[in-house]
């Protein structure tokens, strides 16, 4: 999937909060979404970018009734900021990206009580950070390239276990670096056709 953000045309706030609720056999649960976008564009057009935040808070739902959650309980917060600076001297532009998830669930019966305590548990607490750094450049009619470099890491806590498992603790820190990058050729014979590399 190749997602590509929309630029702001110009500065101003966004926000949006949603409220579910839940009933099931066994539980019933509120549902809390809270999202922000805050977009901005400077004077001479040289700059824009967007800040953007998110809260979600999801009750731990039993839709049986057997004491089990089908529905896990769910913590989380995220926020970042994306920034583009563009150089009319040689039509390029620098793009800087950050974003953090912090993220904690919880799944199976006895909820309240730590996860070993549990007969099955499902427990997670997640941080993940990302950065990126890209620039693009329209050297010509015919060409245009761009270099992206970024590094994400991921921080996990975790326990999957059953029968009041003491041993089913885990930990995980995953680091990931990326560099890549594209190059466009632009020609005509017959129609228009693009060349990447």
């Amino acid at each position: 999937v190749n997602i590509i953000p929309r630029e702001p045309t110009e500065t101003g706030v966004e926000a949006s909060y949603r409220y579910e609720w839940t009933d099931g056999f066994g539980s019933s649960g509120n549902n809390h979404s809270f999202n922000s976008v805050v977009g901005f564009v400077t004077e001479e057009q040289l700059v824009n970018g967007f800040l953007y935040g998110q809260r979600e808070e999801l009750e731990a739902l039993d839709l049986s009734g057997d004491e089990f959650s089908e529905i896990s309980q769910r913590n989380l917060t995220s926020f970042g900021v994306r920034v583009n600076r563009f150089f009319e001297e040689n039509d390029g532009k620098l793009t800087f990206d950050y974003n953090r998830i912090d993220e904690d669930r919880r799944g199976g019966d006895n909820i309240e009580l730590p996860p070993f305590q549990a007969q099955i548990a499902e427990d997670l607490q997640t941080v993940r950070d990302a950065f990126m750094v890209s620039w693009s450049q329209n050297v010509s009619l015919d060409f245009d390239y761009r270099i992206t470099g970024s590094y994400a890491l991921t921080d996990r806590d975790s326990y999957y276990g059953a029968n009041f498992d003491p041993n089913a603790f885990g930990t995980s820190k995953n680091p990931l670096y990326n560099f890549d990058s594209q190059f466009n050729h632009h020609f005509e014979l017959v129609g228009n056709h693009t060349f990447s590399w």
